[in-house]
């Protein structure tokens, strides 16, 4: 088997750490990437609305990360679109078990290849960077619901704007 350049798995795994440095700053700062997310449109239209003073921090502390890791882990009563997160982050911290047995058969195997061990390691970081994508996800989704009711009870959100 010929073999893979160590350019390319220390690549791999500098690609892996990014992504998984991105996903954290999206947990953290969710509503800076409510108009890079999936639901766009959404975040425009409640950012378009919210008053002026409103700071990004304070719509972040109404919903911490801790609570949403929790409520993936625990919850039972969700909406579909909650639903749709939790089966989301389930698959993903599949993944992570996966990548993560491929990462201790590389290491304790004795005739595993050589490179299998830095492609695991990659696999690994990758798999804990999706797991925290799918909680920043998430968190990004219950900001907006938390902003949107929010608003609604000041009298400054409408039904037809969603």
């Amino acid at each position: 088997m010929p073999s893979i350049p160590t350019w390319v798995t220390t690549g791999l795994l500098i690609f892996a750490a990014l992504y998984t440095v991105v996903q954290a700053v999206r947990l953290f700062l969710p509503v800076y990437f409510w108009t890079l997310d999936r639901n766009a449109a959404r975040g425009r239209a409640i950012l378009a609305v919210c008053p002026k003073d409103t700071s990004p921090s304070e719509i972040a502390r109404a919903v911490p990360a801790e609570a949403c890791l929790a409520r993936l882990l625990r919850a039972q009563d969700l909406s579909p679109a909650e639903e749709a997160c939790k089966a989301d982050f389930r698959r993903r911290v599949l993944y992570c078990f996966v990548a993560f047995g491929l990462t201790l058969v590389a290491q304790f195997k004795p005739d595993a290849p050589a490179v299998l061990m830095p492609l695991s390691q990659a696999l690994l970081l990758c798999a804990i960077g999706m797991i925290i994508g799918a909680v920043a996800r998430y968190r990004i989704l219950r900001t907006m619901d938390v902003t949107e009711t929010t608003l609604k009870e000041k009298g400054l959100w409408k039904e037809t704007e969603t």
